[in-house]
């Protein structure tokens, strides 16, 4: 399905383009109307215009809604419970723009395997884009930072439990191997903005899922790409910010206590710890071989 009905304001300015069902509904409802000899049957190129007593007023609100762009919230996603242990919190941080949002900072620099998760239900056979943005706070080697879509083709609520069936259908988007639409630079670090396209075909519920391990990240929300351009583009040189001074999450250190390491793993353990993170590695055996 294409994008092939041009909307209007109430002046006859272009304001956006949408899909012909978006388009049969905004008429039915009363807040838009057929503009020339075109009518809700047509498949052709054709145009709409937003009444008057909306135009106004929630211009910006049809654009979303025509757009059908899906945009992160942190309030909407909580820790998946199949996890037996996770690492992570909600918290405001400043984004590009000088502004106060809310995230979601998950992970830390153990092999804590952390998912936060959103159950959503869509429309059918429609085309969607996530969008969000990740800062990486901290990174190391071997470590997951992954947006994990899944459509729930086993389940009729939002509620039910995930099958192996519904597993088996994901798609997983690695999201230090991907290139972001657009990345810049913050006072806390390189900013990579996502916008994953997905048509959620015959399938009604979908989980959104991040997960990330032996990695802290922060997940927040998007503006629009453009709104970044005007924005310093990043250092490819430059890495994550690692420095635990600032970091509430890195001050626990990693836990290596009892644990059997080979002699890379210790000679890694030790670098970290050069680095200012906390490492305990009581009872620790090193294995030579």
């Amino acid at each position: 399905m294409q994008k092939n009905v041009i909307v209007l304001d109430e002046f006859n300015n272009q304001i956006s383009v949408t899909y012909p069902k978006r388009a049969r509904g905004l008429v039915k409802k009363g807040r838009a109307e057929y503009v020339g000899d075109c009518d809700e049957a047509a498949d052709e190129l054709i145009k709409i215009r937003l009444i008057k007593l909306h135009a106004p007023t929630e211009i910006f609100k049809e654009e979303a809604l025509m757009s059908n762009i899906i945009n992160f919230n942190a309030r909407e996603f909580k820790f998946d419970e199949t996890c037996e242990r996770r690492a992570g919190q909600r918290t405001f941080v400043t984004d590009p723009f000088g502004e106060n949002v809310e995230s979601f900072e998950i992970g830390d620099m153990d092999y804590t395997w952390t998912q936060i998760v959103r159950n959503l239900k869509l429309e059918k056979n429609t085309e969607y884009t996530f969008r969000f943005a990740v800062m990486e706070t901290c990174g190391g080697q071997g470590g997951v930072m992954r947006f994990t879509l899944v459509p729930r083709v086993s389940a009729t609520e939002l509620d039910e439990k995930f099958a192996e069936s519904d597993w088996e259908e994901r798609y997983n988007y690695s999201l230090d191997k991907i290139a972001p639409a657009v990345k810049v630079n913050t006072p806390n670090g390189q900013l990579g903005v996502y916008e994953i396209n997905f048509n959620s075909g015959d399938c009604e519920i979908f989980a959104f899922l991040f997960i990330a391990k032996q990695t802290i990240i922060n997940i927040m929300p998007a503006s629009e790409i453009e709104k970044y351009r005007k924005l310093k583009e990043p250092d490819e040189n430059a890495s994550g910010n690692c420095d635990t001074s600032d970091n509430e999450m890195s001050l626990g250190g990693v836990d290596l206590s009892n644990a059997v390491l080979t002699m890379d793993a210790y000679n890694k353990a030790m670098e970290l710890a050069s680095k200012g993170i906390p490492i305990d590695l009581s009872g620790t055996t090193v294995n030579a071989i």
